[in-house]
């Protein structure tokens, strides 16, 4: 799974990324979210590679799941959570 919304909901605007993904494979995808909102990403060899949110705001709405550093999402204006695995 690649995005899905957080526990307070589409209206709320949380995002998570990669929730679900294994922290083994690459991926890259640009995908349309709640809000007018668009998500591109590249995630490779297990570091965030490229990472970019239109409208640029929505930035901070946006939260990592799992692999992601809190470091790394940090620098792109994210957020990470530990995702039991």
């Amino acid at each position: 799974m690649l995005i899905q919304p957080a526990d307070d909901g589409y209206d709320a605007g949380t995002t998570m990324l990669l929730p679900a993904w294994p922290c083994n494979m690459d991926v890259a995808f640009k995908l349309h979210a709640p809000l007018s909102t668009t998500v591109e990403l590249e995630y490779v060899g297990g570091t965030l590679a490229r990472f970019s949110v239109d409208p640029p705001a929505r930035a901070a709405a946006m939260v990592f799941a799992g692999c992601v550093s809190a470091e790394a999402a940090a620098r792109v204006g994210a957020k990470t959570i530990m995702v039991l695995q």
